[in-house]
């Protein structure tokens, strides 16, 4: 017998948060298999200097002066070689970077989803011209939650990846002294594109999702945050009718 009233309406969503943490979850994986590939070429020229290093010594050895026609192929290999090593790490700072966007933008879609779902109309009207952090900060305490502290973790990771992705997505030109070859490390620690800092937004992402939705008494927290799938739509009931108040 079907309970009295009228039946429920279904609708589907697509959880762009979902995708967007998957999404930089996979740039993370692939940026770790493009890793190899920097790895191979600074093995190259490994070789190649310890080749031009056996020169040296023999020449040395004999009390000579290092034949030019022997050195230049190497010297000139070892240019190519070298070139090759700051290229191979294009597609790990492309990635990695990819990872600190999507980490942030999947942090902003949530607790958009989160306000439009929890929040009143002129509430939601206020609160979708608020800044990322502000949105974190205003929700749980309009609800009466506990909200975060921001002198804490998860908040403080938090406020790392938004300065990150501002960082990136608001870029200002960086500069490095040239000494013969590009550096291409000394850029990844300053845009914060390493896997060390990757690893730690992405688990902000854990950190800050998990954290709102124990507080909103999920204690396990959307099902997408241990999700390895590609599937990014859910089936919900309508049973919130937004106040217009």
């Amino acid at each position: 017998i079907p309970p009295p009233g009228p039946p429920p309406e279904w609708f589907t969503t697509f959880a762009v948060d979902a995708m967007f943490y998957s999404a930089a979850r996979r740039a993370r994986d692939r940026a770790e298999v493009a890793r190899k590939a920097i790895a191979r070429a600074e093995k190259k020229v490994f070789l190649c200097r310890a080749r031009m290093d056996r020169l040296k010594e023999r020449a040395e050895d004999r009390g000579e002066d290092m034949r030019y026609e022997d050195f230049e192929p190497l010297a000139i290999q070892m240019e190519s070689l070298e070139f090759a090593v700051v290229e191979a790490h294009g597609p790990v700072l492309r990635e990695l970077a990819i990872a600190q966007i999507m980490s942030a933008q999947s942090l902003e879609a949530h607790i958009n989803i989160r306000g439009e779902a929890l929040l009143s109309t002129r509430e939601w009207s206020a609160f979708e011209r608020m800044a990322l952090d502000s949105k974190w900060l205003f929700l749980p305490g309009n609800l009466g939650l506990t909200g975060f502290d921001v002198g804490a973790e998860p908040f403080q990771s938090f406020d790392r990846l938004i300065k990150t992705r501002n960082r990136l997505v608001h870029y200002k030109m960086q500069k490095e002294p040239y000494h013969g070859f590009e550096d291409p490390d000394s850029f990844a620690q300053k845009l914060r594109l390493t896997f060390e800092d990757v690893d730690r937004s992405i688990g902000t992402v854990k950190g800050m999702v998990g954290t709102l939705a124990k507080q909103l008494g999920d204690p396990r927290g959307p099902w997408w945050l241990e999700s390895e799938g590609s599937h990014f739509f859910e089936v919900r009931e309508d049973s919130k009718k937004k106040s217009k108040s």
